[in-house]
């Protein structure tokens, strides 16, 4: 069974999950303005995640599967920094014993960094 049929066989005990499926990815879009989109992407032996403007390449199909479904649980955060309405940095929290931990960031070289900051 690939990654793909076992997201499918996963995302199917929730129904009122908004799944948009392509040849070589599934995302599950964000329930409402708060949220982002969780997407799995694989090409060849690479597998691919991402949450909104944050993402990561994975070697380990079960690794890339378990960070999918980090993405869709309340313990995942993820913070976007905007200067002038323009998204440039995301940052992934998970939740460690009630308090918010860094995973991971990720960001853009060139973004307006004279307009005002936002998060």
């Amino acid at each position: 069974m690939s990654a793909l049929d076992r997201l499918r066989k996963r995302l199917a005990r929730f129904p009122a999950a908004l799944v948009v499926e392509g040849a070589s990815s599934i995302t599950v879009k964000a329930a409402d303005q708060a949220g982002f989109d969780v997407s799995f992407h694989t090409r060849r032996n690479v597998f691919t995640v991402s949450f909104a403007g944050w993402h990561e390449d994975f070697l380990n199909e079960g690794e890339a599967l378990a960070c999918f479904a980090f993405g869709l649980s309340e313990k995942c955060r993820l913070v976007v920094s905007r200067r002038g309405g323009v998204d440039y940095r995301w940052r992934l929290e998970g939740l460690e014993a009630d308090r918010r931990v860094v995973d991971s960031e990720t960001g853009l070289l060139i973004y307006p960094y004279f307009l005002p900051r936002s998060e």
